[in-house]
Formats: structure tokens, sequence, C-alpha cells
């Protein structure tokens, strides 16, 4: 589960990678269009406005030439000859009243303002607008001649504006490409760039489980990903050297604290030997024996507990059967509960079967069960119930006990914490604390629900893997 997460977050990181190459790719694409097509733009519309110009001269030089009478002849006279549907003039007084216009044809539509010829022809004013009748790009001018007219000349821009429209369509194409090419190019760089990360991921997982002997080894011609691969291993031998020293710490801790309370506790033992003792000699040699006994118990129980959490205990791959485990612990526990006038029973599912180390198993549950009958008070009940949901094996114990307050439920399976100290008993807050370690260990969950003066239901999850018997 680690490692997928692991690789579902590199693939994302790489993925981002990706994106980012072709958001840079298609940001300059875009920032080079832009500038390549402004440009473009202004070139072609400076030679038709050049062209506007040169033609609106040579009209207004012919009819000073023809003589005003004949304006609407020099106006035709020169439209037929650029080409009536390539070109448009139009003449018209201060007031608007139209003089003279060659063919239109093919310009209906085509709005006059008069108002907008505010200088000579060499000021004049440009504009950029399309035709109604069938939306043709269309570029006008407007400027007042000598004599006091106002002559509008207008041009078709298809032709003179088909390298823009073939500008569009090969940057969508090459945009289209270098998207893809970027993307791709991004990818495998970004999995380049990630696979040092991956072997040391991997490398993080092996010492997770126990392989304190694992390195991370590059092949790289980096050198940046060498010096982080060497600090990176240096790294795992100075905690391989604190772990060890640790450990053989712990271990040399334990083995002077066992051997001095065996020894306490076999003075005691040999001491009630002796006869005669007085009632308070016997009486504190007995307390002596049971409080190295249960220090005893408690220092198994720690050290257990601290081997689980390093986790690199070796888990055998025995069949356990849950519904016969927990047939024996009630049976175990049932004299305890007659005592109490509690009522222990099992109410058991077909096929609760996993895998792993019963014994392990066997005391997770005890330490619950314990609980339960300690927790209890007569008249009450204990219910322990197996099911097997898809793939796993789920096994409930509930009581009508005290219950567990609701600010501490989320700490009942810290090590060393006690719920409710007023509750009494004489444990150390380390049996469930054990029992969340070894359920963990099997790939499990342990969780507790409860309600104060109602009781509680601890509810434990263990995987069950489709494994073939055989007959």
């Amino acid at each position: 589960m680690f490692s997928k997460r692991g690789n579902d977050r590199k693939s994302t990181l790489a993925l981002r990678l990706a994106a980012g190459a072709a958001f840079i790719t298609g940001s300059c694409f875009l920032a080079s269009f832009a500038i390549v097509y402004v440009s473009l733009s202004s070139t072609i519309h400076q030679r038709l406005d050049d062209r506007l110009r040169h033609e609106a001269a040579e009209l207004e030089s012919l009819i000073a030439l023809q003589g005003h009478e004949n304006v609407q002849s020099a106006v035709s006279g020169m439209a037929n000859a650029e080409g009536t549907g390539l070109v448009f003039y139009r003449i018209a007084n201060r007031t608007g009243e139209h003089l003279a216009e060659s063919d239109t044809a093919m310009w209906e539509g085509l709005a006059f303002d008069p108002a907008r010829a505010t200088g000579p022809l060499d000021a004049p004013y440009f504009e950029t607008t399309t035709l109604p009748r069938d939306g043709a790009p269309v570029r006008v001018m407007y400027f007042q001649m000598a004599s006091g007219m106002v002559l509008q000349a207008a041009l078709r821009q298809q032709h003179e504006l088909q390298p823009l429209y073939d500008l569009r369509r090969v940057f969508l194409v090459v945009v289209t490409v270098g998207l893809v090419a970027s993307c791709a190019m991004g990818w495998i760089a970004a999995k380049r760039v990630l696979r040092p990360l991956d072997l040391m991921t991997r490398t993080a997982q092996n010492i997770a489980s126990g392989n304190f002997d694992d390195r991370v080894s590059l092949a790289s011609d980096d050198a940046e990903l060498d010096r982080l691969a060497s600090a990176f291993n240096a790294m795992l031998d100075r905690i391989q050297s604190f772990v060890r020293e640790l450990r053989e710490m712990n271990d040399s801790i334990a083995h002077d604290l066992r051997s001095a309370l065996t020894r306490i506790q076999l003075a005691a033992g040999r001491l009630l030997a002796t006869r005669p003792l007085s009632e308070e000699q016997e009486s504190l040699a007995v307390a002596v024996t049971e409080n190295a006994t249960e220090l005893l118990g408690l220092l198994d129980t720690i050290m257990d507990l601290s081997e689980l959490n390093t986790g690199i205990v070796t888990l055998p791959e025995s069949r356990v059967d849950v519904d016969e485990l927990l047939r024996e612990l009630v049976e175990l526990f049932e004299m305890a509960a007659d005592e109490k006038r509690v009522d222990l029973s099992l109410v058991s599912g077909p096929d609760a079967v996993v895998r792993g180390d019963p014994n392990r198993l066997r005391r997770a549950f005890a330490n619950l069960i314990d609980n339960a009958v300690k927790y209890t008070e007569g008249g009450g009940r204990i219910e322990l119930r197996t099911r097997c949901d898809p793939a796993a094996v789920v096994v409930e114990i509930q009581d009508t006990g005290t219950g567990i307050a609701e600010d501490e439920l989320a700490h009942v399976f810290t090590r060393f914490y006690r719920a409710d100290k007023s509750r009494g008993g004489t444990g150390h807050g380390l049996g469930l604390s054990l029992t969340d370690a070894i359920v963990r260990l099997h790939g499990g969950t342990v969780r507790v629900e409860s309600v104060k003066g109602q009781g509680s239901t601890f509810t434990v999850t263990l995987p069950q893997p489709q494994v073939t018997e055989s007959v």
C-alpha cells in the first residue's frame, strides 16, 4: 500500500513536470505567434493604407484634370480599372450629399460618415469594418479633398489577409505537435530525474521493513544525484549505527533487570521455604515474589512492544482459525467471568481464518477480553462476534461495562495511557498498545466505540488472503 501511494505521488509529480514543460512550450509558441502575427498584420495594413492613399491621390488628380462636372465618370473609370468588386469610391459634399460613387452591387450596406474626413490626404482617417452582405473584411479611408469634397475609398482585404489566415493554420498545427512533443519529452525527462528518488523510496521502504543493510546504488552521470545518494547512504549508516547501539543497550538493560528481578524472586522464594516465618515476614516475602513476577511480565511486555514497533518482526504464515482461538480464550476467562457474575459468550461466523502468528494473536485478543471482564460489573454481558467481510475477518468484543469517556477514546491505544484512573485496576496502560501493535503487524486495524456508562465495543479487522488449502 505504501509503495502504491509512493508510485502515485511519483506519477503525479512526473505529470506535473510534463504539464509544466507543455505550459512553458505553449507559452513560448503563443508569445512567438503573437509577435509574428502583430508584426505581419501591421505590415499588411500599412501596405493597404499606402495603396489607398496612392489610388485616392490618382483619383483626386483625375477629377482635377477632367473637371468637377465629370466626377462620376472619373470615379467609375478608376473603379472599373481596379475592379468594382475589389475597390469602391464615394464622393460627397460637406453636408454628406452623394455626388458620385462607383458600382455598389458588391458594396451594399457599407456605412458612410463624412464627419470622419477631418484632414487632407496626408492625414486621412482609416478604419477596418465588414460588409453586411457577405461579412468580408474591408479597409476604409476618409479624407477631405482640396476642393472641399469628401472622398471615401474602400478596399477588400481578403486576399491581402490570406497570409494571416495561413499563419493561424500553421500555428495550430505547430502548437499541437509541439505540445504533444513537449509533453512526451517532459514526461521522459521527469521520469529520468525522479528515478533516483524512486530508488531512495524503495530503499527507505526496505529499511522500514527491517532490512537495515540496504543502500541506494546509483550509476549516474549527474554529480548532484551522486552527492544526494552519498548523503542519503551516510544518513542510513548513522541511523543503522544508532539503532544497533540502541538495541544493544536495550538488550543489556533488559538482561540486567531480568537477572536482578529473577534473583529477587528466587531469594523471596527461598525465604518462603525457610520455616518458621512470622506472619509479617511471610506477607512481605509473598508481596516481593508477586511484585517481582509482575515486573518481569511488565518488562517482557515493554520489550515485545518495542520489538513490534520497530517493524522488523518476521511474521510466520501459520493458518489461524480465529473462531477456535476465541473459543479457547472464552474457556480460559470463563471462570473469572463467572466469579463476577458476568455472562461471556461467543457468536461464531463461518470460515474465520487468517494467516499469521497464533501466539501473538491470542495475546492480543486476550488483552481485549481481560479488559472487558475487568471493567464489566456483575450482571453484565460480554459478547464476542466474528464475521467475514470481503477479504477480511472482523472480530467484535462488546461489553456492558463502565465504558470510556469520549475525550479519552483517541488515547486508549497510546503506550502507558490508562483511561479513567478512577476505575482502579492494576494495569500499566500497555495492554491495548500491545494489541494495536500486534494487529497492525498482521496488516489489520483495531478501533473502539464506547459510551461512558454503557459499555465498549472493540472491533478488530484482519486481512483474509485467498489461500488454496491442500487436501
